[in-house]
């Protein structure tokens, strides 16, 4: 500023302090131009870039990353809103089997096939946990709750197959 030289504030506080001011100092490496408009001579449109910037990271990131989803894992995801469909995504890239999503919704489990989803339950007809740990013979190996609601956090962990030491 003025040409002083400015530095970056560490990670945590750095995004804490874009949401709150008009202008940080961040690292390059954390940052990607977008500009608005669609057509050859445009960046990325911003709804694509909103998506890709969270719902992508956030569930494709969730599987690869965090819960290192391998082949022939079960997979459940509790709702089939943009995360749920990223971490579907993901763990049918990883080729995970089956993939199992709930939703309240017939046509966001129909949508969520178009992803990667091998199983749709809807929760508004059945008891998901009876028909998950049904249809795994006991519960899957990796659950991802895209809601976050209490109703769901409660039903995530007896959807999991209890773990075997040794």
């Amino acid at each position: 500023r003025r040409g002083q030289d400015l530095r970056h504030i560490g990670r945590a506080r750095a995004c804490a302090a874009r949401h709150a001011a008009r202008h940080a100092v961040r690292p390059g490496a954390g940052e990607c131009r977008v500009t608005r408009g669609y057509g050859p001579n445009r960046d990325v449109p911003l709804d694509v870039a909103c998506v890709v910037g969270c719902a992508v990271q956030t569930g494709v990131g969730a599987v690869l990353n965090t819960a290192r989803v391998r082949e022939g894992d079960t997979v459940l995801v509790m709702g089939a809103g943009g995360v749920g469909l990223c971490i579907i995504a993901g763990a049918a890239a990883r080729r995970a089997n089956p993939i199992i999503v709930v939703d309240l919704t017939d046509e966001k489990l129909e949508f969520a096939k178009r992803f990667g989803a091998t199983h749709g339950i809807n929760a508004r007809e059945v008891d998901p946990v009876q028909a998950i740990v049904e249809m795994t013979n006991g519960g899957v190996d990796y659950a991802f709750d895209a809601i976050g609601v209490r109703q769901t956090m409660e039903q995530i962990l007896p959807s999991v197959r209890p773990a075997q030491l040794g």
